[in-house]
């Protein structure tokens, strides 16, 4: 019985570029699937998801649904703009460099290189660099000394290139087509639109969940064989993070009810405003209690001496300070 699956598809498969074709010289009906206000600025426009079914099907056979995002058009058209106008000013700087009596750059290579250079890998697609070319007549003493009326000067043409930005205007309005578009693909038929969507805009959450298995949990690795044990696994796993969550959660309504805005446990002191799981329980990393045996039989008992901090802990998460040291 195999899974499901739920994922980008890269740029590089032929069925996203495909469909960035199609939509230049087609309508698609998008469906509205989320609404919600601008989370970057209060009066900005509101964050809108749309989705649509696929009119070029993926070659596998699976699912593909096209998402489109306000914002991230809004972003994608404001990076293109960057990088346009930088490739210009790069331009414009390589012609004041031509335009100097002192400039190296005498060869028609040296300066389609340079051009090159000043345009950036990532802006070729919008802007083309023009090369031209003009013919400088110079005249020059056919000897040293001050000129005079029986003076001969020799001709001279030389070749002084100059270089200016071209932006692809149909590759620029081609690619604003598509802004804000992305494909996922998938093997899910029953889920709509938005319960893809939803189910994608989870994910970031889900790989921070199996991040923290094996940083903060330092879960061992396992082979499981069989369905159950893996399951048994991820309760144990499940029954973690619920501690960890009623941890975190005693520790902020603490703060709350003490008006605390932060907690020192940053590094150097600094204050966290959020504390978790991680950085409380590191707060008593070196709290140890020693014990003197002689012959085996325990002689005396070095009680847990708290610090300040430590103690405050207690106080906020609502754990009696002797239950924590006996």
């Amino acid at each position: 019985m195999g899974g499901r699956f739920l994922t980008v598809l890269p740029r590089t498969r032929k069925e996203d570029g495909l469909f960035r074709d199609y939509v230049v010289g087609h309508e698609l009906s998008w469906e509205t699937v989320r609404r919600r206000p601008n989370p970057r600025r209060q009066l900005g426009p509101p964050d809108v998801w749309k989705a649509v079914e696929s009119p070029i099907p993926a070659g596998d056979g699976y699912r593909l649904v096209w998402v489109w995002n306000s914002l991230m058009a809004e972003e994608d058209r404001e990076t293109r703009e960057t990088v346009v106008a930088r490739a210009v000013e790069g331009l414009e700087e390589l012609e004041r460099r031509l335009r100097s009596p002192k400039t190296k750059l005498r060869s028609r290579p040296a300066v389609e290189k340079a051009a090159e250079k000043a345009v950036g890998a990532t802006a070729t697609r919008w802007v083309e660099a023009k090369v031209s070319e003009e013919s400088v007549e110079e005249f020059h003493q056919e000897r040293r000394g001050r000129p005079g009326k029986e003076t001969r000067y020799r001709r001279a043409v030389n070749v002084r290139y100059h270089v200016a930005a071209a932006p692809r205007i149909d590759v620029i309005a081609r690619d604003a087509r598509s802004d804000g578009m992305f494909p996922l693909l998938t093997n899910e038929r029953k889920l709509s639109r938005k319960e893809l969507l939803e189910a994608y805009r989870y994910q970031p959450r889900l790989e921070k969940r199996f991040e923290q298995m094996k940083t903060v949990y330092e879960v061992t690795p396992i082979l499981l064989k069989r369905i159950d044990r893996v399951e048994a696994l991820h309760f144990v796993y499940f029954a973690v993070m619920l501690v960890e969550a009623l941890i975190e959660r005693q520790v902020r309504e603490g703060m709350v009810r003490n008006n605390r805005k932060s907690l020192p446990l940053y590094p150097e002191g600094r204050g966290c405003p959020s504390p978790t799981t991680e950085f409380i329980l590191h707060a008593f990393e070196r709290v140890e209690v020693h014990q003197l045996l002689e012959k085996g039989r325990v002689v005396k008992e070095f009680g847990v001496e708290l610090t300040e901090r430590q103690r405050e802990l207690l106080q906020l998460s609502g754990v009696p300070e002797p239950a924590f040291t006996r």
